[in-house]
């Protein structure tokens, strides 16, 4: 008989260990229509809790640990994207000592796209606000009143843009863990320009499941709050996964997921 792991997966590993978080399936396509909801996507996070909560504890107690902790998580988020795009439905394995050097060179191009773009958040944010003293100026308040209405759209606006490119280079860091694809500006907008109405419809929905999330996460000596930043990330992540999935169903070009054998 031939060995079922040999067929499950594209025996590619990125990792001279035998490392589970090496190993890649070939990808699936979507059975049915890919309808992205923010329901399903916190189903994910509690299920993988419920499922594997030494996955999910280990990851909060890692966040303690600055740089490591984030590049592990952005490692297990690119691990995970590409299982939900392949279809593996075997249980997810425990993380040992010897997946992280593993993970944190798969999370690398994902932790450089979370910096990179998380830069152009926090400047679309800052940059309007050193124009809050243009204010003063105006003797007249309802010309105070306009320009600072004026002012939040601008910076509701630019924010959201810079959002709508973090989240088209995380999922393609996640896809395909090339640090190229993550920076091609270019695809970068392609993606986001095509996919954005659902990320900020979900970005708003989740924020709104992510308050009390949060608030429960403090009422256990702060240190919840780890767990629900963990169990936030995988929502999200699934979500991401979901507006993929409505992405290739609407035409859109398949990434080329990390490990896919080359021709």
């Amino acid at each position: 008989m031939a060995d079922s792991t040999a067929i499950y997966y594209a025996l590619v590993p990125m990792d001279p260990t035998e490392s589970a978080f090496g190993l890649y399936r070939l990808p699936q396509p979507s059975p049915t229509e890919p309808t992205p909801g923010i329901g399903s996507a916190f189903g994910y996070a509690f299920r993988l809790l419920k499922t594997n909560p030494g996955l999910v504890l280990t990851l909060a107690a890692l966040q303690i640990v600055p740089l490591l902790g984030p590049l592990v998580m952005a490692g297990m988020m690119a691990w995970l994207f590409q299982r939900l795009v392949r279809r593996d439905e075997r249980p997810v394995p425990t993380l040992r000592m010897e997946d992280v050097g593993t993970l944190i060179r798969r999370g690398l191009p994902g932790f450089l796209a979370t910096l990179a773009y998380g830069v152009l958040m926090a400047i679309a944010v800052m940059v309007p606000l050193f124009a809050l003293p243009v204010m003063v100026i105006f003797n007249d308040p309802g010309a105070s009143i306009v320009f600072g209405i004026f002012l939040a759209l601008g910076t509701l606006g630019t924010y959201l843009f810079a959002s709508v490119l973090w989240y088209a280079g995380v999922t393609r860091a996640e896809a395909t863990e090339d640090v190229d694809e993550v920076f091609a500006p270019a695809a970068v907008w392609d993606y986001g320009r095509r996919t954005w109405p659902r990320f900020v419809m979900g970005m708003v929905a989740m924020g709104l499941v992510a308050i009390p999330l949060v608030l429960v996460g403090l009422t256990f000596f702060f240190v919840g709050i780890y767990v629900a930043f963990v169990l936030l990330s995988l929502a999200g992540l699934h979500y991401r996964w979901q507006v993929y999935e409505r992405y290739l169903w609407e035409g859109g070009t398949a990434l080329t997921l990390a490990g896919t054998p080359q021709e």
